[in-house]
């Protein structure tokens, strides 16, 4: 017989003992230890782990940790388990060190079962985002994941790359010995609701208290269950007050169930406990209780519940959380509607509300199975395989590296399958060119082309081998003539990819070395020293990430993004993951394989590698307006501290920053030595230290003054624009320029079944506008709507064709500003995109146009651009009204407005956007929905940027300052007033530079408008000037 051995986060939990008695149905030997929160009896036996609490998370993580430190000598004496579930994210802190001491080698699956999303896990805080990097840093040890709404996969693991293992959805359906439902007794003149099971909503208990005060005697609540006391401490107060609402005390599962049911013509399924989140995703017991003794629910629209109860065609749905609706949907109740709603109630079949054996049996199944790997097979001829090799001068390597690959090849040839191997030459002044046709001559049936690079970069090579070679390949293997390669390489790269359905599979590299200077320069490079810690360098578990050393790619994936970039000598490969990331495709690092790497044998070409490493990845820093990692940071700070140096007779304090990462540098050099066993390894230190000032150098040089090269404009990308109307809302005020961008809307390339309506706010104080929106409407093939919303606050005219796209009921809206102008591919672009249904709201770039006379620090920076700063999953970290589009029904989107007070200083979007996504909403990037915009000359001067940063400075605070505690305040302020000093330095540093200096001071008064905005200071207000009549005038 099968054992299990269950982990539980609380012993008291009733839904702990039916997940252990499905099992046990299903012939499974269930050792169930955990903690517990209650003091009663359990139903069984079970190992105590210790005592916790309710919402005590600092004591819950105590106690979480001493059992990792010391597990509990009960569980180890238990017999070997086959298999290990845990439930809830700190059982599973639990199970996976548990799990690696059980395993003794064996294979041991892990299940992680999660049927709640804990508020701490969602939102943007520092806390909440490092809970779920431990999530997803745990999820890696997991086999499968057991969730009990498909909401859950949907809404929180798939967006956030959670997890990307198997998933088993097993929902709160009623299990055990059922009694009979009751003969249900004729409708009264009372309606009767039961509220039932963990009563812990405060919005819930309002809301019937005061839907029963409205209707004295014509509606009652009956509650049954546990209040959560903490949540609502005036519960009994509050009941004991109204007659109409009746506590009976708790109930037992599942013998009351027929009895409590049995009294009550409606059941009520609204939970606002995690409005937006959790509560919205739910499947709750509630809802299979009910529908099995034909009691019909009442659910929340835009709720998992309501979800279901449409697609079941039963229920009532109430429109809001409010207490004018909530009495709407029951006052309609008559005891005709009531008979209707019960004989649809009775059409659903018994098996959906109840857990029969045979899903048992498959729930059992899925958590015993162990995820062997699958036999590698040669893929069929659709699976072509591409292998590029760029070559400069590598006559000493390249001839290994074809005898690596060449059987992997030849194999696949010889069962059918096209594998071809083209060598993009750069113009190899030894004997690169022969070595490498004599060495694939040796080898029969492998198809080999040596072509030439004119470009000479890597990057150039790639992208000619596959415009020359690639057609009828699926697959594309880039590989370095300057490494060593295994003989099941190509085998295990293309057995990974069919296993994970990645995009793209990426290794970790491990330097090696021949000689004492390339064994300590292999020994840098390998240590969190020299690499920061870096996926592809450090490897550890098959895992999604964001950047590896590339391998292989689809070459769909490939091209559809462009390929390389061949303006980048170096860092080509994570610019490009960039880009495969914000286009959707998924990125996987394989630890089943990987190459050893042989680096550069003396100190002048590292230093110049790692120079042009810098260099790169400044350049994609720019482009992509990425905010570099931690570890990154850390090493661009290296070169300003040496460059203090020259400081240093002023004031001794100067020393400090170059002297600690020196000291750092040589405890590494020691740490190395010590660990290895090599006394030679202390000059590792010194050599990391050279890399971190070469590559910091090279950064800043890109930085200061590489030259500005502009963000290429992607070519369309063709994707389906699901049919159905959408509304565009352009906000104006005192803008001539609104007609060029009425004239581009109007030029929009869209199928016929998506009409377009275009809503005008102007936010005059007299409707400016009219005449000429009136006039365009004449002649438009769109339907146009005028809207008078003054005055001279943006927020009024935002929230003025918000109410108007809700009144119309349109699902998509899109936001472009009065001086911007649209390609005609635009708005299909941010549709197609929108209808990928990963994100809430999509976001898009805005270009800027110059005049001539433009100073020319400022067409060099291109900072007009309205470029989103990308996370690693290349989602936008930030909204902005200028280009976007957005669900109007989605929950964290629906009924939400733009806030008043920030009407008239600016940031009111980003704020908008802010708690959209802290409510749960996923910001999308739809790179080719591009507008461009016209700078006026009143925007192009460094004091009106000045007071913008300053202003979006404000706002991020004001933000921080309402997500941040009393406590927490003065951290923020003083992070803050670390960048500024940081960026006071760098203009001293860069005075001379004009470009870089300007760029270092509006830097600077961002981190100044942050910390104004976090001691409560007044916003600047740089919109709306009623004074302004010119083309500069602003909105």
């Amino acid at each position: 017989m099968r054992r299990l051995l269950y982990l539980s986060h609380d012993l008291d939990d009733v839904a702990i003992w039916r997940r252990t008695a499905m099992l046990r149905q299903a012939g499974v030997t269930v050792d169930l230890a955990g903690f517990r929160r209650g003091d009663g009896p359990l139903p069984g036996p079970a190992i105590v782990l210790g005592q916790t609490a309710n919402a005590r998370m600092v004591s819950r993580a105590r106690s979480v940790l001493g059992q990792r430190l010391s597990m509990h000598p009960d569980v180890l004496a238990l017999p070997r388990p086959d298999a290990i579930m845990a439930r809830n994210l700190e059982m599973l802190a639990i199970a996976v060190p548990l799990r690696a001491r059980l395993a003794a080698g064996r294979p041991l699956p892990l299940t992680y079962e999660v049927l709640d999303i804990h508020r701490l896990m969602l939102g943007e805080g520092l806390v909440r985002r490092r809970l779920r990097t431990i999530e997803r840093s745990l999820c890696r040890d997991v086999d499968r994941l057991l969730v009990s709404s498909p909401a859950f996969l949907r809404e929180y693991f798939q967006p956030r790359n959670q997890f990307d293992r198997p998933t088993t959805l097993v929902e709160n359906k009623v299990f055990g010995e059922v009694p009979s439902p009751p003969r249900r007794p004729d409708r009264t003149d009372t309606l009767r609701i039961g509220w039932f099971g963990i009563l812990r909503c405060a919005v819930s208990l309002r809301l019937l208290d005061e839907a029963t005060r409205a209707n004295p005697g014509k509606m009652s609540v009956t509650l049954r269950g546990r209040p959560a006391l903490d949540e609502l401490p005036d519960f009994h107060d509050l009941v004991d007050a109204n007659p109409d609402l009746q506590f009976a005390g708790p109930y037992v599962y599942p013998d009351d169930l027929a009895e409590i049911y049995g009294g009550v013509d409606l059941a009520w399924l609204v939970d606002r406990y995690d409005a937006g989140r959790n509560s919205d995703w739910l499947l709750p017991n509630r809802l299979y209780e009910s529908g099995l003794n034909g009691v019909p629910p009442i659910g929340l629209a835009g709720t998992e519940v309501a979800n279901r109860m449409r697609a079941l065609g039963i229920g009532v749905t109430v429109d809001a959380a409010s207490t004018a609706a909530v009495q709407s949907a029951l006052t309609r109740i008559t005891p005709t509607k009531l008979a209707d709603l019960r004989h649809a109630q009775d059409a659903v079949p018994r098996s959906t509300w109840i857990t029969e054996e045979q899903e048992c049996r498959a729930l059992a199944e899925d958590i015993f199975e162990t995820a062997a790997p699958a036999p590698i097979a040669v893929p069929d001829k659709s699976n072509g395989l591409l292998v590029c090799i760029p070559t400069l001068n590598e006559a000493a390597h390249i001839g290994d590296v074809i005898d690596s690959l060449a059987p992997a090849l030849t194999q696949l040839a010889g069962s059918g399958t096209p594998a071809r191997l083209v060598i993009a030459d750069g113009g190899s002044k030894d004997a690169t060119r022969e070595v490498a046709q004599e060495r694939a001559a040796a080898h029969d049936d492998l198809e080999c082309h040596v072509i030439d690079n004119p470009k000479r970069l890597q990057s150039a090579a790639i992208n000619l081998a596959v415009a020359q070679h690639g057609t009828g390949m699926e697959w594309l293997l880039r590989v370095d003539a300057h490494a060593a390669y295994p003989s099941d390489y190509v085998e295990k790269l293309l057995d990974e990819a069919r296993e994970t359905g990645a995009d793209s599979v990426v290794v970790a590299m491990h330097a090696v070395g021949e000689g004492n200077l390339q064994s300590i320069i292999a020994a840098a490079q390998n240590s969190k020293l020299g690499n920061g810690g870096a996926a592809h360098r450090t490897g550890g578990t098959g895992r999604w990430v964001d950047h590896g050393h590339h391998a292989l790619m689809r070459l769909s994936a490939f091209a559809s993004v462009g390929g390389y970039d061949e303006t980048f000598s170096h860092n080509e490969d994570a610019e490009l993951d960039i880009r495969l990331a914000q286009a959707g495709y998924r990125i996987w690092m394989t630890t089943r394989t990987g190459l050893d790497y042989l680096p550069r044998k003396r100190i002048r070409p590292l230093l110049r590698q790692y120079w042009n490493f810098g260099r790169g990845r400044a350049r994609t820093v720019r482009k992509h307006h990425l905010r570099p990692k931690a570890r990154q940071g850390i090493v661009i700070a290296v070169a300003p501290a040496v460059a203090l140096l020259l400081l240093s007779p002023l004031h001794p304090i100067f020393l400090l920053p170059a002297f600690a990462w020196v000291l750092a540098c040589l405890a590494g050099g020691v740490a190395l030595a010590r660990s290895s066993g090599d006394p030679k390894m202390i000059a590792a230190g010194p050599i990391a230290a050279a890399m971190h000032l070469a590559w910091s150098a090279g950064f800043w040089r890109q930085i200061l003054l590489g030259s500005s090269h502009p963000v290429p404009r992607p070519d369309p990308v063709d994707g389906p624009i699901p049919p159905g109307p959408v509304a565009v809302g352009i906000c104006t005020f005192r803008r001539p320029g609104l007609q060029d961008t009425l004239d581009t809307l109007e030029q929009q390339t869209l199928p016929e079944d998506v009409p377009v309506t275009l809503v005008v706010a102007d936010n005059d104080d007299t409707p400016s506008a009219r005449d000429l929106v009136e006039a365009f409407a004449a002649k438009s093939r769109h339907t146009v709507i005028y809207l008078h919303a003054p005055r001279g606050n943006i927020s009024i005219a935002r929230n003025a064709i918000l109410d108007c796209a809700e009144t119309m009921d349109f699902r998509r809206l899109a936001f472009i500003d009065d001086d911007e102008l649209a390609p005609p591919d635009w708005l299909g672009a941010l549709l197609s995109r929108l209808a990928r249904n990963d994100a809430e709201a999509v976001v898009g770039p805005v270009y800027a146009s110059y005049a001539p006379d433009a100073p020319e620090w400022m067409t060099k920076l291109r900072i007009h651009d309205t470029l989103p700063e990308l996370d690693q999953s290349g989602r936008p970290i930030a909204g902005h009204s200028c280009n976007i589009a957005m669900d109007l029904r989605a929950p964290s989107i629906k009924g939400r407005r733009f806030d008043l007070d920030r009407g008239l200083s600016g940031g009111e979007d980003t704020a908008f956007f802010e708690a959209a996504r802290r409510d749960g909403a996923r910001l999308g990037y739809a790179p080719n929905a591009a507008l461009n915009e016209n700078v006026p000359t009143s925007r192009a001067s460094l004091g009106w940027l000045l007071r913008r940063r300053f202003r979006m400075g404000q706002t991020h605070g004001s933000l921080l300052r309402k997500q941040t505690t009393w406590a927490q305040r003065p951290i923020a302020v003083l992070r803050a007033l670390a960048k500024l000093t940081y960026c006071a330095t760098g203009v001293l540093l860069t005075a001379p530079v004009e470009a870089s200096r300007n760029r270092t001071l509006l830097r600077g008064s961002l981190h100044a408008g942050t910390i104004t905005a976090l001691l409560g200071a007044r916003t600047v207000e740089i919109y709306g000037d009623k004074n302004a009549t010119s083309p500069g005038a602003d909105s």
